[in-house]
């Protein structure tokens, strides 16, 4: 009884070289799909630690819009107790040089 089926004429130095061959090329190549495979899944699955820090980080955003908001309406508050004048716009670039021509 032949178990070989169609490889049963090669002889065994030849099977031996072909496992030899199919394991030292296929190993590093199987591990090499892993690893992407991998890499794929925790792209997919997105990095929960990430996501915490943006969180946080729009967090930190939100109160310091807030405080400027807030130190904003103070501000108008003191100036028109106070009241000063708001305060003016700078110079338009062409006045600005033409102040630079000048003696």
């Amino acid at each position: 009884m032949n178990y070989l089926g169609q490889f049963g004429n090669l002889g065994e130095e030849t099977m031996m070289v072909m496992v030899a061959f199919l394991f030292i090329f296929g190993t590093p190549i199987i591990a090499m799909l892993l690893h992407h495979q991998r890499k794929m899944a925790e792209t997919l699955r997105g990095d929960k630690s990430q996501n915490e820090q943006i969180a946080q980080l729009q967090n930190q955003i939100n109160q310091l819009s807030h405080l400027v908001h807030q130190q904003t309406i103070s501000l108008d508050d003191l100036r028109s107790r106070a009241h000063l004048p708001a305060p003016q716009s700078p110079p338009q670039v062409s006045e600005r040089f033409a102040n630079l021509n000048e003696p």
